[in-house]
């Protein structure tokens, strides 16, 4: 109920309409001139009808005014309707007057209505603005009228109602295990001499959505779970019903529903009143409407467009997700209202979801507006990121309805909107075919790392794919089909999506508050990526230029197919011919240390392959076609890269914090293996002596594979003793390189003078042109004792304090 600027939503909440009109009365905010406008009609019968009309400003005539007939009603007052047949706003064959015949209808309505709104998207709905039922015995409300007054009348009305609410329902006992609940029903048991059907109602202790009916029968005890949908509906586990309040529920087990019980419900055990949102729209006393829609005040108000009453429902706790019994919540009532502006306010202030649906037809809000031509609507639910092209129970999409329904501006807007651009790429988790053994694999590795998912090319279906997603020591698989190139969908068949990108990145939003937050590159928005070294077919690749030649071969630039068809340009490395086993298992492991490493600072590692055609070794990697950051200084001796060099040691120093998060050493970091994508992009590469550190945090070299030793730190140098420490001393040196644009460090030393100058604490001079603030930085990561040299970790921090790396820093972030 409406009426201007007044919203009484506590009591349209299980409360007569009859009480509140009595209450409206007696504060006098309510009188004749309250009425003076079509869509504040407030009227009780036919008969009175015609007298408030003529009393506040209505006549017979009054054109929006429609009349719902029925055949025992057009009998009772023949008279007064065949005087608005006379008037010619209403005939026999006029939409404007319903008629409903039939003798078997047990409680006749009359409802007087506004404007019928004819909603393409389902069944013609028309609108009332007060429903009035007479009583079973056939007694009218005019009948009544006779013996006493209207405020009497409601007067008695009020304290049937109290009643109702005293008497009926005080058989919740809150929140209340099984133990409890069965010995309070045991007692009463006792107490009414082994009566059978005694019950309660009461809410599970550890499941606040979770309500139990409880009964005993011959001293045993039966409980009958229903879950809160939290729409404002509940839902009958033993039946599968649903049911809009707690109060139908019982109800119904009372009545038709006592078949499926142990025994017929007898007494409820006294208890309290249900919560608000159990109890049923009211209750059905002489002057009361029985909303058969259930429409709660934010569903009136969201259809008919009342900005202010949404606002102050919304303020007062009203919610959106309540369903009335057609299944529409009341964004759905606002999208067939054609109310964008409510649109707007039930999705920013009430945080309605643009995607929610229909039970019964699975229509979301955007395929009752484009059914409806309703252009403003469709727009504003599109601006706050409503699918596109969800699906209804038909597999109609909202283009396909607007076309059904000759809506020709949505049509033309529907036809030319897009989806938003995916946020997730489908390098970060395709693996294409895995077989059941790979998958095993992954699972072993990731087991107890519940969340973590890859996308992987259906075994059985050619075209189609699926999720697989590590939950609770199993795989658990999301399959995904593939209609054409623009339509995927899911078993669910709620939306099409344009791309794989768009499912997953719907799958992605429709989970992330069920798996446990991990660290930052195990999310969830971090997919399973790269984990296991993928095997390149030879025909997969295409071979270019020459690049240069690497530690064990040589370099080519080419590209990779993908499977999925896509074209990858890549770097091609290729390990010599003469090369022996040891040199195979040394780049076997770069290979194995690039895939257990992904960041936007380190090289990529798409895959290894075996190629006939140069008979070797490959390993297929990302592609940085502006070579080596050493070389570029080279070609760049002048000031003008210096504004880039606090931007490419801020990313050094993130894909370093990175590896020691991990627990990998590089032990070669070096301007030479610092590739450049672009003057701004930069990545470490060259892993071919990475080691994964041992418990203990540190690597032992064992071999004689050849040093880089100017980048070294005493200890590596001394002991052959690798950690992070270490590799901070190279960033050291790195550093040092870039400010004195590629210098090689300690110019022509040998190794025996070398090892002397630095155990006498002998280090690099400042570069020309460098602020004396960077310089401690680099002095600092040289620090002979290994645990006085700062982590990468705490370089992060220190670099942050500085003016010049805080710009950086900030592009960092914005690029990854």
């Amino acid at each position: 109920l409406i009426i201007e600027s007044v919203v009484i939503q506590r009591k349209l909440r299980g409360q007569g309409y009859g009480q509140i009109l009595m209450s409206l009365i007696e504060s006098e905010l309510v009188n004749d001139k309250s009425f003076g406008i079509a869509d504040k009609a407030l009227y009780l019968t036919t008969t009175d009808q015609c007298h408030f009309y003529k009393k506040c400003g209505f006549n017979e005539t009054t054109p929006r005014v429609r009349l719902n007939v029925t055949s025992k009603l057009f009998e009772n007052n023949r008279h007064f309707i065949e005087n608005l047949l006379a008037n010619k706003q209403f005939n026999e064959t006029s939409s404007d007057l319903i008629l409903q015949k039939g003798s078997t209808i047990k409680r006749i309505k009359t409802v007087w209505m506004m404007k019928q709104l004819e909603d393409r998207s389902c069944e013609p709905v028309t609108r009332g603005l007060l429903t009035v039922f007479m009583a079973d015995n056939g007694n009218s409300v005019r009948e009544l009228l006779k013996d006493t007054n209207l405020r009497a009348l409601l007067k008695v009305d009020q304290q049937q109602q109290r009643s109702a609410i005293r008497e009926s329902m005080l058989c919740f006992h809150g929140a209340c295990d099984r133990e409890a609940s069965e010995k309070i029903l045991k007692e009463n048991y006792s107490a009414n001499h082994n009566k059978n059907g005694i019950y309660l109602l009461r809410q599970s202790r550890n499941d606040e959505n979770k309500f139990v009916l409880s009964l005993i029968k011959d001293g045993q005890c039966y409980h009958y779970l229903c879950h809160h949908k939290g729409n404002g509906t509940f839902l009958d586990e033993k039946t599968d019903s649903i049911f809009f309040s707690l109060e139908e529920l019982v109800e119904y087990y009372q009545n038709d529903g006592s078949k499926h019980l142990k025994c017929s419900l007898s007494t409820p055990v006294r208890g309290q009143p249900l919560p608000p949102f159990a109890q049923k729209y009211g209750h059905s006393t002489l002057l009361h409407q029985a909303a058969t829609e259930g429409n709660t005040p934010l569903h009136e108000a969201s259809f008919f467009g009342r900005e202010d009453a949404v606002k102050e429902l919304l303020n007062a706790g009203a919610s959106w997700k309540f369903v009335n019994r057609l299944g529409w919540t009341s964004l759905h009532q606002a999208a067939r209202g054609n109310c964008p502006t409510i649109i707007d306010l039930l999705v920013t202030r009430g945080h309605a979801d643009v995607d929610c649906r229909n039970s019964s037809n699975s229509f979301a809000p955007i395929h009752c507006a484009a059914a409806c031509n309703f252009i403003e609507s469709v727009t504003t639910l599109f601006a706050h990121n409503s699918p596109v092209r969800p699906l209804t129970e038909n597999l109609e999409t909202p283009y396909d309805l607007a076309v059904k329904h000759g809506a020709r501006e949505c049509i033309t807007k529907l036809g030319t909107l897009r989806s938003k651009p995916a946020l997730s790429r489908r390098s970060m988790y395709y693996h294409g075919f895995l077989t059941n053994r790979q998958m095993r694999a992954i699972l072993n590795y990731f087991k107890k790392k519940d969340g973590y998912f890859f996308v992987r090319q259906s075994s059985s279906v050619p075209n189609n794919y699926a999720i697989s997603l590590v939950w609770r020591n199993n795989l658990v698989h999301v399959k995904l089909h593939k209609k054409d190139n623009h339509s995927y969908y899911f078993d669910d068949q709620l939306h099409f999506h344009d791309s794989l990108e768009h499912a997953v990145d719907f799958f992605m939003k429709v989970h992330k508050h069920i798996v446990k937050p991990l660290s930052p590159e195990e999310h969830l928005v971090n997919p399973l990526i790269n984990k296991k070294v993928v095997v390149i077919q030879d025909e997969q690749l295409t071979y270019g230029k020459l690049l240069g030649e690497g530690n064990f071969g040589k370099v080519y630039e080419g590209t990779y197919h993908e499977q999925h068809g896509k074209v990858v340009p890549v770097a091609i490395k290729a390990l010599k011919g003469t090369m022996d086993m040891k040199a195979l298992e040394e780049m076997k492991k770069e290979a194995y240390v690039m895939k257990e490493l992904m960041h936007p600072c380190i090289v990529r590692l798409y895959g290894i392959a075996n190629s006939k055609r140069l008979g070797c070794l490959l390993m297929v990697q990302e592609l940085l076609s502006m070579g080596s950051m050493l070389d570029y200084l080279y070609k760049h001796p002048g000031g003008a890269v210096r504004s880039l060099f606090s931007s490419w040691i801020t990313q050094i120093n993130h894909g370093m914090a990175y590896m020691e998060k991990k627990h990998f050493v590089h032990r070669d970091l070096a301007a030479r293996n610092i590739l450049m994508q672009s003057q701004i992009r930069v990545k470490i590469s060259d892993f071919g002596l990475s080691r994964r550190t041992s418990n203990n945090d540190y690597y032992i070299q064992r071999s004689d594979t050849p040093i880089p030793i100017a980048w070294y730190a005493p200890e590596s140098l001394f002991e052959y003793k690798f950690t992070s420490k270490s590799d901070v001393w190279s960033f050291g040196i790195t550093m040092w390189e870039i400010y004195t644009h590629g210098q090689y460090p300690y110019e022509t030393m040998e190794y025996n003078e070398l090892c002397d100058f630095i155990q006498r604490g002998g280090r690099l001079p400042p570069p020309k042109g460098c602020s004396r603030a960077i310089y401690n930085i680099m002095y600092r990561c040289w620090a002979q004792d290994a645990h006085m040299r700062p982590s990468f970790a705490d370089l992060l921090k220190l670099f942050a304090t500085r003016q010049e790396f805080r710009a950086a820093i900030q592009q960092f972030h914005s690029l990854s």
